[in-house]
């Protein structure tokens, strides 16, 4: 998400350090927004839309299971190959091993989350009760599950419109009740879920696999 909005690239971030500056405390800037987009940005956008296209070939209810299960293995493999770049960056024995990219994705991410609940919190007035690496849960104390939904379209359009200029999230979630467990882990029960091209979510992150309890 970071490597795209900020358009962080070997070809568009300046990786050399000041004088002085330690190499395990060192976060190259942002490249400035009025330049062409860099080789990683571009590339990870083509993934995205190749999976995007992949996936609305599954809603396709005249596939065959060995055509779906083709299909959903292309998207998979499509979406882990995006997701393993910072992985790379950040890897020391890998071939595009660049630790100040690695460095400014993870403060730039932490700095989308923090702008993202305050701005939940203090303009909307709304309890921001966790938040973990492109995603919020917050508590609409709301029971009315369609107002719950509105109340999240809400949300993506400020969070949008404010903070994000070229990504936008994918899901709203709605439970009932949830439970946080340790390691990324979510138990929760009564799950609706409505997918949008641009929408945030409403009480679960969307990183999360869900299942009735």
């Amino acid at each position: 998400m970071e490597l795209q909005e900020y358009n962080i690239c070997f070809t568009t971030v300046s990786r050399k350090r000041p004088q002085g500056a330690s190499a395990d405390d060192f976060i190259p800037e942002v490249p400035p927004p009025d330049i062409e987009p860099g080789v990683l940005p571009t590339e990870i956008r083509k993934l995205v839309e190749s999976r995007r296209a992949v996936k609305a070939l599954l809603k396709d209810q005249g596939l065959s299971p060995e055509q779906r299960m083709q299909l959903n293995l292309r998207q998979m493999a499509l979406k882990l190959t995006a997701n393993s770049m910072y992985g790379c960056l950040g890897f020391s024995h890998s071939r595009f091993f660049a630790k100040p990219l690695a460095a400014l994705i993870t403060s730039r991410g932490r700095e989308i989350l923090l702008n993202t609940k305050t701005l939940v919190e203090r303009k909307m007035s709304l309890e921001v009760v966790y938040g973990d690496t492109d995603s919020i849960m917050i508590n609409t104390n709301n029971r009315d599950y369609k107002a719950a939904f509105e109340l999240g379209h809400k949300v993506k359009q400020e969070v949008g419109e404010r903070r994000m200029s070229k990504l936008s999230l994918l899901h709203i979630y709605n439970f009932k009740f949830s439970v946080l467990l340790p390691r990324r882990s979510t138990a929760c029960t009564s799950c609706w879920s409505w997918t949008s091209t641009a929408c945030s979510s409403t009480c679960c992150c969307s990183r999360r696999r869900s299942t009735p309890l």
